[in-house]
């Protein structure tokens, strides 16, 4: 839609039905002043609009997400199972990615678990207790000295010690951090 000599609103309806007409990007973001077409990106993603709509389906950017965070997780996968077993690894990586999940649906302070990562490259043999401590206060929630902040429980037993492993996260070189890191980093 287009107020001449205001804005664009945009609405998309990547059902293909043209029931489901939304605001396109979001709630927040939907609507292009006149002035915001001097910068680059705006006219690009206007350039997408007209000329390739499809490739702003956000189904399309959510799989290929994924399939980079599979990819990376995969990598640290191969790499802790040389040290640990299997199942052990496989909990490792739930809790790894459930915080993940967490932090990118706002159930944990907006990137409170890839500040944590952060701070755990400069001290690598932290990385066991200030995670453990995290996941700990995830378990029975309250204040995780780890994040500095509140967090709620979630004791659903991911972060319960029990026969699939320990309750400590598994040791991690400086490569399987900086995969772990760049998992998180991704929405």
């Amino acid at each position: 839609m287009c107020d001449v000599g205001f804005c664009f609103d945009l609405y998309a309806d990547f059902s293909g039905t043209s029931k489901y007409y939304a605001q396109f990007p979001d709630r927040e973001r939907f609507r292009i002043y006149l002035p915001d077409l001097r910068r680059a990106e705006v006219r690009e993603m206007l350039r997408r609009v007209w000329l390739d709509p499809g490739s702003l389906d956000p189904v399309l950017r959510r799989a290929e997400v994924t399939q980079d965070i599979a990819a990376l997780l995969a990598r640290l996968a191969t790499a802790l199972e040389r040290r640990h077993a299997p199942a052990h690894v496989a909990t490792f990586l739930m809790r790894c990615i459930f915080c993940m999940f967490a932090q990118s649906v706002g159930l944990l302070p907006a990137g409170s678990f890839s500040r944590l990562l952060q701070r755990c490259r400069a001290n690598l043999p932290g990385f066991v207790p200030i995670v453990g401590n995290f996941w700990q206060t995830m378990y029975v929630g309250g204040f995780s000295v780890a994040l500095e902040a509140v967090v709620a429980g979630f004791n659903g037993g991911l972060f319960r010690p029990g026969p699939h492993g320990g309750a400590d996260p598994l040791p991690v070189g400086a490569d399987e951090l900086g995969l772990l890191m760049e998992a998180a980093g991704k929405d």
